[in-house]
């Protein structure tokens, strides 16, 4: 499933946005924040809001908090 995640300079996740397939979206961002577009699992989404995920910022994938 193809999901834009917006988080901050550390990875830490604002918010996920899982538009569907042929939707239009824009997804913004505030002031220190960037959105990431991915394919991702639909479990994953639920530990990303859960706090469970990060973004690594780097290199710019989901990765848990020990990585």
């Amino acid at each position: 499933m193809r999901a834009s995640i917006v988080h901050d300079i550390s990875g830490r996740v604002v918010s996920v946005a899982r538009p569907a397939k042929d939707a239009k979206v824009k997804v913004l961002s505030g002031p220190g924040q960037s959105v990431l577009e991915i394919d991702i699992e639909e479990d994953a989404i639920h530990e990303l809001i859960n706090g469970k995920l990060r973004i690594d910022t780097e290199r710019k994938k989901v990765v848990s908090y020990d990585q």
